[in-house]
């Protein structure tokens, strides 16, 4: 049975619900056989990685597994399997290691080292620096810069119950995302998740390709587009005019740019009224990020903090009351807001505005029973984010 390494993003447990979601339906046989803080092993004789890259928004890295054993059969199965024998004269290679603490790092850089110069081979090792989290390993920026998956050459070695050694054989792009992102016709920074986020989002809903995604809050297009490059076709609504403009120039664009051949609908209406905007058309599931209320350039009094949720909780409650008329079996991947207060407080948006329709799950509950809602940081802002999947009652 072939073992797979999957290194994950900035969320671990985001990048391990979004992969089990995604394996499980499509029916997938798996086996999650290790899980670390940066990394789970998983084995399948039915994984495509570069299909899996393409589609994931949280794994970093994909690593074949080649060999396992102690650090001793590993190095004499690499001899003895004329691993490196093959190679390029001249070549970049990479040394990283994954999962619990190692201890010999130095032995290994000094095998690898001397094995190519024995070989007479002109290998340059590229150190990368450290990593508060991942430590000595190279980045997805940097496996593309110094060429490491055409050379595979980037090593790995992760260390859980056992040890084992493998070569990365995909890798996300960084400038592949980043010319998605800037290259749109326009946007709103302030406002739209993070192409990354999107793409997790949608594939927490579970769908697969040919199906259709409703993003109920669409803005500009963001998590439309991600749904159209992971072959859905897909439904937007919002409330303003303009923006439901920018989103059908966006979505244009980029289907002229990426060939994607999925039908996109982008429509102007009222999500509170959800049944009535969509006339009928039909989906499969919600991924949004839907309005979290207005940028907050410093964490508010609580009364402010309090208005605002008060405010949004009436919106929302019109909305998932609308939408528990049309949604049966679809899922629902939707991010609420929680506000940081200046003395220190957190202010959420309860689980009261869907309660009476919808039930809050975890895809994952059997290895992490308290992974949702998943509530997701980030430095700049003084709005924290609440992923929940939803569920009809």
């Amino acid at each position: 049975m072939q073992q797979y390494l999957f290194v994950l993003g900035r969320d671990p447990v985001l990048s391990i619900a979004e992969l089990i979601v995604y394996l499980n339906s499509r029916k997938i046989q798996f086996k999650l056989k290790e899980k670390e803080k940066d990394s789970v092993l998983i084995e399948s004789n039915e994984l495509k990685p570069k299909e899996l890259m393409h589609d994931l928004g949280g794994t970093t890295k994909i690593i074949q597994i080649l060999f396992e054993g102690s650090l001793k059969e590993i190095l004499e199965k690499i001899k003895e399997k004329e691993l490196l024998e093959w190679m390029n004269e001249k070549f970049y290679f990479a040394l990283n290691f994954y999962g619990k603490e190692f201890e010999n790092q130095n032995q290994i850089e000094e095998f690898f080292k001397n094995k190519f110069k024995s070989l007479k081979k002109k290998a340059f090792y590229r150190k990368a620096r450290k990593h508060k989290i991942k430590g000595f390993n190279s980045s997805p920026s940097q496996v593309h810069s110094w060429d490491l998956i055409k050379e595979q050459s980037d090593f790995v070695f992760f260390k859980g119950k056992k040890l084992f050694f493998g070569l990365t054989i995909e890798c996300f792009n960084p400038k592949e995302l980043r010319d998605r992102d800037n290259q749109r016709p326009e946007q709103q920074v302030l406002y739209s998740v993070s192409l990354r986020m999107a793409r997790i989002l949608i594939n927490l809903t579970g769908l697969k390709k040919g199906e259709t995604l409703l993003d109920p809050f669409c803005g500009t297009g963001t998590v439309l587009q991600e749904a159209m490059f992971n072959g859905l076709n897909v439904l937007g609504i919002d409330l303003d005019d303009k923006t439901t403009g920018i989103a059908r120039k966006n979505l244009a664009w980029f289907e002229k740019k990426y060939n994607t051949g999925m039908k996109y609908t982008v429509i102007q209406g009222d999500s509170c009224f959800v049944k009535e905007t969509l006339q009928g058309r039909k989906f499969d599931g919600i991924a949004s990020e839907p309005f979290l209320g207005p940028y907050l350039k410093i964490k508010p009094r609580e009364t402010e903090a309090k208005k605002i949720i008060e405010d949004l909780s009436r919106l929302y409650f019109a909305f998932f009351k609308k939408l528990s008329l049309i949604v049966k079996e679809q899922r629902i991947v939707i991010i609420l807001p929680e506000i940081e207060c200046s003395d220190g407080k957190k202010i959420p948006l309860t689980e009261k505005v869907f309660s009476s329709y919808f039930k809050s799950v975890n895809p994952i509950k059997w290895t992490d029973k308290k992974a949702f809602p998943y509530i997701y940081m980030e430095k700049e802002s003084n709005i924290n984010r609440k992923i929940f999947i939803l569920e009809r009652i």
